[in-house]
């Protein structure tokens, strides 16, 4: 099976986290899991969470403790991954061994023995660079025993990486699936022009505070960073169509052209 194809052909979000299931079992290892900003673990923000918690491998009852204990925002590696985009390579079980502990933080070494009451011993974790400044990052993990990975392997999971959050971006994001209002719609379509929230409210007859909500919505719902990175999705995905040539102008396009300067003679 070849999963990069298979990313790059997907039709929508779930049949990529279908894939990266998959990529367990064409990988040799017992887990995956990803987060599509570096400190914000996301499965908790899926539907059907527990399901896909089962589905990339992770042990019954462990992904409950890493969530609400705060263990995930504290693993130890982050920082790493924040810095370095080359797939790495980390064991647990050097982060334990007597002096090593030392300068730890206590939350990080709290994190590390969490995972090692679940027998997680090692993995392999890549970072992406996503699109306004955003990073992402997948991991495969080994359950019981470690393993050794050879140097194709990891190219292979790279590839896998980029296809996979190429692919979720190309989408909207998890929410994709949530159709955004007729007014988020309208306000994200005139928000495509350049508009500002006031000039928006004055077109469709709303409040600013209308219209601030109604965007706020529309960046929520398409797990978009700011306005202008909904509205690519918006376009990308076919909810808006692309500014159109006669489409109301940009505020600044409206103001007075600035008077000429008649010399002295």
């Amino acid at each position: 099976m070849d999963l990069v194809e298979e990313l790059r052909t997907a039709d929508n979000a779930s049949a990529c986290l279908e894939l990266l299931s998959e990529s367990r079992r064409v990988l040799g290892f017992g887990i995956v899991g990803f987060r599509d900003a570096l400190y914000a673990p996301i499965i908790s923000s899926l539907s059907d969470a527990e399901r896909w918690a089962s589905r990339f491998g992770w042990p019954e009852g462990f992904m409950g403790g890493w969530i609400n204990d705060g263990h995930a925002t504290h693993f130890p590696y982050l920082d790493h991954c924040r810095r370095h985009d080359a797939p790495w390579h980390w064991e647990l079980f050097k982060l334990v061994q007597g002096h090593t502990t030392d300068g730890i933080a206590p939350a990080h070494l709290a994190a590390v023995q969490y995972m090692r009451q679940f027998e997680l011993t090692d993995g392999i974790t890549v970072t992406v660079r996503r699109p306004f400044r955003k990073l992402g990052c997948l991991s495969w993990i080994n359950a019981h025993e470690r393993r050794t990975v050879a140097n194709s392997e990891l190219q292979l999971m790279q590839r896998i990486s980029s296809e996979f959050f190429e692919a979720i971006d190309h989408f909207g994001g998890w929410q994709s699936g949530a159709p955004l209002s007729l007014r988020g719609r309208e306000c994200l379509q005139l928000a495509s022009s350049g508009l500002s929230d006031k000039k928006i409210a004055e077109l469709i007859g709303r409040s600013v505070d209308t219209v601030r909500f109604h965007m706020n919505g529309a960046i929520r719902q398409l797990d978009a960073v700011n306005r202008t990175h909904a509205v690519a999705i918006g376009i990308s995905n076919g909810l808006i169509a692309p500014p159109a040539v006669n489409a109301p102008r940009r505020d600044s396009d409206t103001r007075s052209p600035p008077r000429r300067c008649t010399p002295p003679r």
